[in-house]
C-alpha cells in the first residue's frame, strides 16, 4: 500500500490439494514479489492473482501492470536488483517446482501487463 499498488486476489485451492505446501510457498512468494517489483514502476500499479480448480486442474494465474521493456539474457529473465549473482532465481525455482508435478508455466507481456499462468494437474481423491 505504501507504494501505491493496487492488488486484487481471489479464488481458492482443493482441500486435499496435491501440490506441498513447500512448493506452493516457492511459487506465491517468487510470483508475487516479482509482480510487485515490476508493478511498483508502473502508473498502474496493479496486481491480480487468481486461484481456482476443477476436478482435473489447479489453476493459478497472475496479472501485474509492468514497463514495456524487459530485460532478457539468451532467452532468461535478467534480475534489476543489485548484486546479480545472489539474485535473479526466481522464476527458475518457480518453473522447477511446478515441473516437479508435471504442470505447465507461461508468461507472456503484452500491452503494459505481465501475465503469467500455471497449471497442474489435479488428482482429486474423492
Amino acid at each position: 500500500q505504501e507504494n501505491g499498488v493496487q492488488m486484487k486476489v481471489e479464488g481458492k485451492f482443493p482441500v486435499d490439494c496435491s501440490i506441498e505446501a513447500y512448493d506452493l510457498c516457492t511459487i506465491f512468494s517468487n510470483v508475487l514479489s516479482n509482480a510487485y517489483e515490476a508493478a511498483v514502476e508502473t502508473e498502474e500499479k496493479k496486481i491480480s492473482l487468481v486461484c481456482g480448480y476443477t476436478e482435473r486442474n489447479i489453476i493459478i494465474a497472475v496479472e501485474n501492470s509492468c514497463r514495456k521493456k524487459t530485460t532478457t539474457e539468451g532467452g532468461l529473465w535478467k534480475t534489476k536488483k543489485n548484486n546479480a549473482d545472489y539474485h535473479g532465481y526466481g522464476l527458475e525455482n518457480i518453473k522447477d517446482s511446478v515441473q516437479k508435478y508435471d504442470g505447465i508455466f507461461d508468461i507472456e507481456i503484452k500491452d503494459n501487463m505481465c501475465m503469467l499462468k500455471i497449471l497442474f494437474n489435479h488428482k482429486n481423491e474423492s
